[in-house]
C-alpha cells in the first residue's frame, strides 16, 4: 500500500538519499585512512589517489549534511501544517 502523505513520501526519499550518502562517505573515509595510515610513507601515485578520495568524503560529507537539513524541513513543515489544520494552542 503506497504511502498518502507526500511529506512521509518526501522523508521516506530523503533518508534513503541520506543512506547511501553515510555509505559512500564511510567507504571513502576508509579509503582516505588506508591510503594515510600511520608508518606508511606514500608513493607519488598516490597523491591523487589521496586527493581524489578526499574530495569524495567532502563531497559525500555535504550530501549527507544535506539530507539531513531536508529532512529536517520536512518535519518542520509538517508540524507547522498541523498547528495550522488544528488551530492555535493555548498558551501555558
Amino acid at each position: 500500500m503506497p504511502v498518502e502523505d507526500p511529506m512521509l513520501r518526501a522523508a521516506m526519499h530523503h533518508r534513503a538519499h541520506l543512506v547511501v550518502a553515510s555509505n559512500s562517505a564511510a567507504v571513502h573515509q576508509e579509503r582516505l585512512h588506508a591510503l594515510t595510515r600511520p608508518g606508511h610513507v606514500p608513493a607519488f601515485y598516490d597523491l591523487d589517489r589521496i586527493t581524489a578520495s578526499a574530495s569524495a568524503l567532502r563531497t559525500a560529507y555535504a550530501e549527507s549534511n544535506t539530507a539531513v537539513q531536508m529532512i529536517r524541513h520536512i518535519v518542520d513543515a509538517r508540524e507547522l501544517a498541523l498547528q495550522a489544520q488544528n488551530g492555535p494552542t493555548p498558551s501555558a
